[in-house]
């Protein structure tokens, strides 16, 4: 995404959400305005997406926000339309679907501390 395009989406977003709660202030995401957060559904990995949502300060507000609205598209808190969807029918409240998720995610092994020498 490029600068204009990127302000465009800002400005969707504005109007979008025009009435905003205050935790939105707060939202790391703000700090990434070349993060694709509203990735067209042929798009590869949102891996930098999620890993920004997985540091944010008010990812479960945000992901209860979005939650609550079954038609918002995007990655809030770290969910997509889809798992937020799938966690609905599945009868899941938003902290066990982003439970769920961070059971999924794979994280890389901690660093070995000293030498590997048998």
């Amino acid at each position: 995404m490029d600068g204009r395009d990127a302000a465009l989406a800002a400005l969707f977003l504005d109007d979008l959400i025009a009435d905003r709660p205050s935790w939105m202030a707060d939202g790391l995401c703000r700090e990434y305005p070349d993060v694709e957060f509203f990735p067209p559904r042929s798009a590869g990995s949102s891996a930098v997406a999620y890993a920004i949502c997985e540091r944010c300060l008010v990812r479960r507000e945000c992901a209860v926000w979005a939650f609550a609205r079954p038609d918002i598209r995007g990655i809030w808190g770290g969910t997509t339309f889809q798992s937020r969807g799938k966690a609905r029918v599945a009868g899941l409240d938003v902290d066990e679907l982003l439970d769920a998720l961070d059971a999924r995610r794979v994280r890389p092994p901690a660093p070995v501390a000293g030498p590997l020498c048998a």
